[in-house]
């Protein structure tokens, strides 16, 4: 078993509204019935069926009804949710006039209900399925860009989306460390992406007048991510020759004082990911 934090460069596609997906008669009761709308696939006969009764039994106005052909399949890729079921919607709810005025989309059985991604750093999603040793099953979805952090325990990890890249990072020692992780970082901005007993993860930005000078030690462990190609960032570890040249995804290990250099020397923010290790 092994503790791990995943760093992801996804980006995860925005639905704005909420979708509540039905597979039976289920009434919404926090709102009334013109707050409703009602997403029929006619090529599903279940979705039909199942939507007809809605309809009746909430009193669902027509003008609410939303009906479209799609995949009948649970996942759908991105093109074909735009085409089939995104845009219908939006023109659907345009030609009723009830745009402020519908908060719910129901979803019938028979409407998908995952968008898949694309693949490579410059993805729109990923998706995993862990299955866990009691046999039940979690999906976990992660956007462009953020951290995760998972406790030491047995899974069965699936993709379910399109090809993911990422960067995994395992913690193998028996107890954490006893490193003060820092939460301020001079020259940088910083916003904290996860954090666990034994490390955080930090989106940093380096301002132009970033530095650190020769011969800087810390007491915890480093993995520095690039988020962009960039040739400002120059590092150099253990006085081995500086790094100028970066590509998206692109990594670096510092190692607890291990001494090191670097400096922003193109007058512009650059971005990364640094996870730090007690």
């Amino acid at each position: 078993m092994s503790l791990e934090l995943t760093f992801r460069w996804f980006r995860k596609s925005v639905w704005l509204a909420t979708w509540v997906s039905l597979t039976a008669s289920a009434p919404t009761f926090a709102q009334t019935a013109e707050n409703v709308a009602v997403v029929i696939n006619d090529a599903s006969p279940e979705s039909r069926q199942i939507g007809e009764y809605y309809i009746k039994a909430r009193d669902i106005p027509a003008a609410n009804v939303i009906r479209l052909k799609t995949t009948t399949d649970e996942t759908i890729q991105p093109a074909a949710f735009a085409a089939t079921i995104q845009g219908p919607i939006a023109a659907a709810l345009t030609r009723a006039g009830t745009l402020d005025q519908v908060l719910y989309l129901v979803l019938t059985k028979g409407v998908p209900l995952r968008v898949l991604g694309t693949g490579g750093p410059d993805g729109t999603v990923a998706s995993v399925k862990f299955t866990l040793p009691d046999g039940k099953t979690q999906d976990s979805e992660m956007a462009n860009e953020v951290a995760q952090y998972t406790p030491a325990g047995v899974h069965s990890p699936t993709n379910v989306g399109a090809n993911v890249d990422a960067v995994l990072v395992e913690f193998k020692a028996a107890a954490p460390g006893k490193a003060t992780l820092p939460t301020t970082r001079p020259g940088m901005t910083v916003k904290v992406l996860a954090e666990g007993p034994r490390a955080m993860a930090q989106r940093v930005t380096a301002a132009p007048t970033f530095v650190e000078a020769a011969g800087t030690t810390h007491e915890y462990d480093q993995v520095v991510i690039s988020l962009a190609a960039s040739d400002q960032m120059s590092l150099s570890i253990a006085g081995k020759p500086a790094r100028t040249k970066w590509a998206r995804g692109d990594v670096e290990f510092i190692g607890r004082g291990v001494a090191h250099e670097a400096k922003n020397t193109g007058g512009k923010p650059v971005d990364f990911v640094i996870v730090s290790i007690k």
